[in-house]
């Protein structure tokens, strides 16, 4: 669910982790977040919500950002981050496909009910 940046040497993962370190403050520390899927019959019933708020939580004492990617033909899942209020820090495209990288503060979401 979430590991550090130094751990990824692949695919969209690994292009996540070059926008990132190319835009964000050097010493910011951060975590990689995701991939995350709620199945259909969980959608819209706060699942998203309560995983973000745990990891969040857990997290907020030692990372300052979390960051992910999306790819940019979900638009549901662009949808459902933009409306969680991350930030849209990059784009890049690998091979045929293109991606969003998103970032939030773990503040945002630790300790929500």
């Amino acid at each position: 669910m979430t590991w550090e940046p130094g751990l990824v040497n692949a695919g969209p993962a690994k292009a996540t982790v070059a926008a990132v370190t190319a835009v964000v403050q050097e010493g910011t520390r951060w975590f990689m977040y995701g991939p995350v899927a709620v199945d259909e019959n969980f959608q819209g019933r706060g699942v998203l919500s309560k995983l973000l708020t745990g990891l969040s939580t857990v997290h907020l004492a030692s990372y300052d950002l979390g960051a992910l990617f999306v790819e940019a033909a979900n638009q549901k899942s662009l949808a459902v981050h933009r409306h969680y209020g991350m930030a849209e820090l990059a784009r890049f495209t690998l091979g045929e496909r293109e991606y969003v990288v998103f970032t939030f503060e773990p503040a945002m979401f630790a300790g929500r009910a």
